[in-house]
């Protein structure tokens, strides 16, 4: 694009994110059930399990390079893939809103930068 007689590169996206919510345990071990040994064993090989407790998207309809970070549109979609149990649900909508904060922050950081280029 031409802008008072100067070239300026421009650009306009769509962005469609998946994510999962991952629950980490401690390895599923039951202290009623080993000796007080036992249990210094296997808290030191104890595995964590990961458990996804729930699948969504975020939709970002207009990101470009004039966009306002602030005003950026980031719309988490209208039902989940996997939907929270209602023991998960609020640490679920904790981490989406958590990620929807570092989405915002690190396209504005690629809007920065692209604007500096050019």
């Amino acid at each position: 694009v031409l802008t008072r007689g100067k070239k300026r590169y421009v650009f306009d996206y769509h962005l469609t994110l998946k994510f999962d919510v991952v629950h980490v345990s401690e390895g599923g071990i039951n202290a009623d059930e080993i000796d007080e040994n036992e249990a210094d064993e296997a808290t030191a090989t104890a595995v964590p399990t990961e458990t996804v407790v729930a699948k969504g998207t975020l939709e970002l309809p207009d990101i470009s390079s004039t966009v306002v970070i602030d005003e950026l549109e980031i719309e988490p979609s209208s039902g989940w893939k996997k939907k929270p149990s209602d023991a998960h649900t609020t640490g679920v909508m904790e981490c989406r809103s958590l990620l929807v904060e570092e989405v915002r922050q690190k396209v504005g950081s690629f809007v920065s930068e692209f604007n500096a280029q050019c």
